[in-house]
């Protein structure tokens, strides 16, 4: 009993010092001013903070993350001071900072930090100058990538929390435009530079702190309402594209609002920048940033309407990842597999075309293509492979709520968004969190669905064979047996049609069990007459079914592509590689099909071998392919 009491102990020792910079020190104000240096080598930062001691005890110095895993740059000249202007001695080591200051319990007391961020080459960093960059052009720090989300100083232990009232001032050269976290409320010039001074949003804050200087034109779209949509354009823009990317943000907006809530808000950002390696495309609150192209150069969509809906996507982030903020190391889907899946239903409203149905199926395909090599949705963070890290936490996230929706009826899930929204505005939610507000909007039990599709990897497994049939009168009965493979409980919408039915069965298969559809016909029906996952959009496949961990997509010339190939897959051990042209699958010619048929051909049962013919860069060759 003893041994027992004293481990108790020790956990709860150990529980309470990892939280106890968060709750012994408490950043109540922030004061930043930003100033890009006149010849663009680097910036320079002045962070005055207001800090509350809210414990009696004074066991736990003060420390604070100062560019914590911000890789590309290198960090010098830092200086702290006290409230009255007095230099203090601090320790810095690992991006931790130490202050020689006590403050006093139930105290609140200034600090002020200074110091200068240079750029630092770093080839292996794809991301590098997305997050962070400094010219006679462009200067940025996108908080949008969760490593630049650190550029200014936070309390150990607080990475995720959201941010207290905040001022901040970006100081560039006259010919900057500037976009940043808030809301835009001074701008004074002197001496050929322009300060632009921002403050958060009255009665909510951002979850990070960001801003994107350019040389471009400023654009202010007022809509009957009475909203705004301001846009930072390249000087070369076309007018008829600002008018239609402003439309598209202002209809995703307002479809936004009525379906999750509304912001409260009158206004909303947007900041053209070099496409780079992700298109140029981030999401903030009430902001975002995307590519140059849309407002330079015609926009196409296709017949899911790319490239466009990715705008819708961004705008989204408004909700998830900001209005209602989450820890991105732990719930990553909770911000990309909310956005997916409302960029997805946004669509009809904001362009008027249904291709909602044909969204999901493609999502679930390029999921399916890593089928076998994925990890679970909240361990999404830790995916090192960018193309699956998106296939978990996009597309199968999105897809986990589609199923959501599926199993409350769409009424009592979209009731149950909304009050999540609700009741985390303003706050850092997590997966849990998010069940126990749906459980409240169903009688339905969630938990099985929520530890099966999100704690643990992949989907349901089923098995569908015909038992036998039988006459009855001028009709035929067939049974068919849907068989509950896998270790989840199945749930999708079953399509029949024969002759003389043809409706939708909305199925749920407890594991471990099977069940039995009748089936009427004028003549005994065949597997074809029934479609277990009709639409293709459910967590569900056949048992054995397996990824060639990548997939592929149709060229403007129709030439079929690989894409998104991760190591240690079928494709990858093969020798295939992103770029290579697929033309033959097993002697099917793949010139012709559509993007689901030859994906769909890519994915077979485990054991299974596969013929491809493919073109190289060099050469045409046959490779044959093991599941």
């Amino acid at each position: 009993m003893y041994k027992i009491s004293l481990l108790f102990l020790l956990l709860l020792l150990l529980s309470t010092g990892l939280n106890a910079q968060e709750r012994d020190f408490h950043i109540i104000r922030y004061d930043i001013k930003v100033q890009v240096s006149s010849i663009y080598d680097y910036l320079s930062v002045e962070a005055l903070m207001e800090i509350q001691h809210n414990s009696s005890s004074q066991d736990n110095p003060l420390e604070i993350n100062l560019c914590k895993n911000f890789r590309g740059i290198d960090l010098r000249d830092i200086k702290v001071y006290d409230e009255k202007n007095i230099p203090l001695k601090y320790e810095f080591r690992n991006n931790m900072l130490k202050p020689q200051k006590d403050i006093k319990q139930g105290e609140t007391e200034k600090l002020l930090l200074t110091y200068k961020i240079y750029p630092r080459k770093d080839p292996s960093d794809s991301y590098a100058t997305f997050a962070f960059n400094i010219s006679d052009t462009d200067c940025r720090i996108n908080s949008s990538i969760t490593r630049t989300d650190n550029w200014y100083p936070k309390i150990k232990g607080t990475d995720c929390k959201r941010l207290p009232p905040f001022k901040l001032s970006v100081d560039v050269p006259r010919e900057f435009e500037v976009m940043a976290s808030g809301r835009l409320y001074y701008i004074s010039e002197i001496q050929g530079r322009k300060i632009y001074k921002w403050e958060n949003y009255e009665n909510i804050t951002d979850r990070s702190l960001y801003f994107f200087a350019r040389k471009c034109r400023k654009v202010e779209k007022a809509c009957t309402d009475g909203f705004k949509v301001k846009l930072y354009v390249p000087f070369n823009s076309i007018d008829e594209n600002v008018d239609y990317v402003a439309n598209v943000i202002y209809k995703s907006y307002k479809y936004f609002e009525e379906t999750f809530g509304a912001t409260g808000l009158r206004e909303y950002k947007a900041m053209a920048i070099p496409e780079g390696i992700t298109g140029g495309y981030s999401g903030f609150f009430n902001s975002m940033t995307l590519g140059e192209g849309y407002f330079t150069k015609k926009i196409e969509n296709n017949e899911i309407l790319f490239p466009t809906r990715n705008v819708v996507h961004e705008v989204s982030h408004t909700w998830w990842g900001n209005i209602v903020s989450a820890d991105a190391s732990k719930d990553y889907w909770l911000f990309e597999g909310f956005a997916k899946f409302s960029e997805i239903i946004a669509l009809k409203s904001v362009f008027d075309k249904d291709v909602e149905t044909e969204s999901f199926r493609r999502l679930k395909l390029i999921y399916m293509a890593y089928y076998g090599y994925d990890l679970p949705v909240i361990k999404a963070s830790e995916i090192e492979e960018k193309d699956l890290q998106v296939a978990v936490a996009y597309y199968k996230g999105a897809l986990i709520l589609k199923s959501l929706e599926l199993i409350m009826g769409e009424e009592a899930f979209f009731n149950g968004i909304k009050e999540y929204v609700k009741e985390y505005r303003s706050k850092v939610a997590s997966t849990e969190d998010f069940r126990k507000v749906m459980q409240k909007s169903t009688s339905t039990d969630l938990n099985d669905f929520f530890r099966s599709y999100l704690d643990e990897k992949g989907m349901g497994k089923y098995s569908l064979s015909i038992m036998d049939s039988s006459k009855d009168g001028q009709d035929y009965i067939t049974q068919f047996r849907i068989e509950n493979k896998g270790n989840k409980n199945l749930y999708t919408l079953t399509g029949i049609k024969t002759y003389l039915e043809d409706y939708n069965k909305k199925v749920c298969i407890n594991k471990d069990t099977m069940c039995f559809l009748d089936v009427r016909n004028t003549e005994p029906s065949n597997l074809s007459s029934i479609k277990f996952d009709k639409d293709e959009i459910y967590l569900v496949c056949e048992e054995n079914l397996t990824g060639p961990g990548g997939y592929v997509y149709i060229t403007p010339r129709g030439e079929v592509k690989f894409t998104g190939i991760i190591e240690n897959t079928p494709l990858a051990k093969s020798g295939i590689k992103n770029s290579f042209t697929l033309l033959e699958i097993d002697g099917i010619n793949c010139s012709g099909l559509n993007l689901v048929k030859v994906n769909r051909l890519l994915l077979k049962n485990r054991g299974t071998k596969v013929k491809l013919l493919i073109k190289t860069d060099k050469e045409k060759k046959e490779v044959e392919v093991t599941y």
